[in-house]
């Protein structure tokens, strides 16, 4: 514990061009995991669902085309995206070509 005279004002960056880092990753069930900020759209390819993920605390040109096996502990986010993009693919739709 400290007293509250040791507090100071939080002054962001000054320092023009400079960029914080991406936040480190985190551990789930031993394997290394970056946190979900959104999901921006699904897709099938080549008969596997995906999403397009924007990373948390990363550039947009950072955002990546996932496996949906590779965004399950985001379940909110999941159930989000698609209440909010019903027409979207999804686990519950069959692909195109008869693949689900």
């Amino acid at each position: 514990m400290f007293h509250v005279s040791l507090l100071e004002p939080f002054h962001g960056n000054t320092i023009p061009g400079r960029q914080a880092p991406p936040p480190p990753p985190i551990i789930v069930e031993g394997e290394v995991e970056y946190e979900v900020e959104t999901i921006l759209d699904s897709r099938w390819y080549h008969g596997k669902l995906q999403y397009y993920i924007d990373w948390k605390g990363c550039k947009p040109h950072e955002r990546s085309w996932e496996p949906a096996t590779n965004v399950v502990h985001c379940r909110e986010l999941l159930e989000q995206y698609h209440r909010e993009n019903p027409s979207k693919p999804s686990p519950d739709k069959v692909a195109p070509g008869g693949r689900s």
